[in-house]
């Protein structure tokens, strides 16, 4: 028993799976927990979008609960970096936060966009052709551009892939596997679109959804869909336009 005493129960192979077992069911416990805790924040962020968007059709009277609600998205769109600091205890390069290819990010990033934008030209088309919508409110393009740009960085483009990508995207991944985690993620990015009140729009956010998600599990980085994302904001409307006039 010398081995035993001096080494520890390594040596003994019962030991060892006995160790392993524990790790392995430590580890699903801990994604199971991690998985639990994105549905759980995703459902509150929705929530939160719905009650933006029921309130922003009513009277200016309830402007202030508006910027309250403003005040929380942003709390929210954080708290995936806390979340990941002191309760997951990883690195914050597990959003998806890097660079390891730029030349790969940026080609899947145009590529995308290129994709996403038939979604947009069909949406616009379906808009205009049965709802009579007029194109110029279909398809409306940006008045001051460096507003929007800023808006695309700080509140939606680059932050949306963030908590939806690199954050919910992967702890589904880890759960349920990557065809699931890809499909169901782009489902729940699509419904929180209803908050706008527009299931023609959320459809569509759906389907870009899917195109997000595969860029970024094809670069494993969250900049590539965050490329897309905001060219298909600041752009994708001018593409729209310029196709749906030929």
């Amino acid at each position: 028993h010398f081995a035993q005493i001096a080494f520890g129960n390594f040596f003994y192979p019962q030991n060892v799976m006995r160790h392993c077992s524990v790790l392995m069911v430590q580890g699903k416990e801990s994604m199971k927990r991690n998985t639990t805790i994105a549905l759980a924040y995703w459902l509150v962020l929705f929530v939160v979008l719905l009650a933006a968007g029921g309130i922003r059709e009513t009277a200016e009277s309830v402007s202030i609960a508006l910027v309250a609600l403003g005040l929380t998205y942003l709390v929210l769109a954080c708290s995936p970096f806390l979340i990941v600091k002191f309760i997951e205890r990883r690195p914050i390069a597990s959003l998806g936060l890097c660079l390891n290819s730029p030349l790969r990010i940026a080609l899947w990033g145009v590529g995308a966009f290129i994709l996403i934008s038939t979604f947009s030209i069909l949406e616009t088309w379906y808009r205009v052709s049965f709802l009579q919508e007029a194109l110029a409110s279909a398809a409306p393009i940006p008045s001051n551009w460096l507003m929007e740009i800023a808006l695309q960085l700080l509140l939606v483009g680059l932050p949306e892939e963030i908590y939806n990508r690199g954050y919910l995207l992967t702890r589904l991944r880890e759960s349920w596997g990557t065809w699931p985690a890809l499909l169901i993620s782009s489902l729940l990015f699509g419904v929180m679109h209803l908050g706008m009140g527009d299931l023609t729009r959320a459809i569509q956010a759906g389907l870009s959804g899917l195109v997000f998600g595969w860029a970024f599990l094809a670069t494993e980085s969250v900049y590539a869909p965050a490329l897309t994302h905001i060219l298909g904001n600041l752009f994708g409307t001018t593409v729209v336009r310029v196709v749906l006039s030929l």
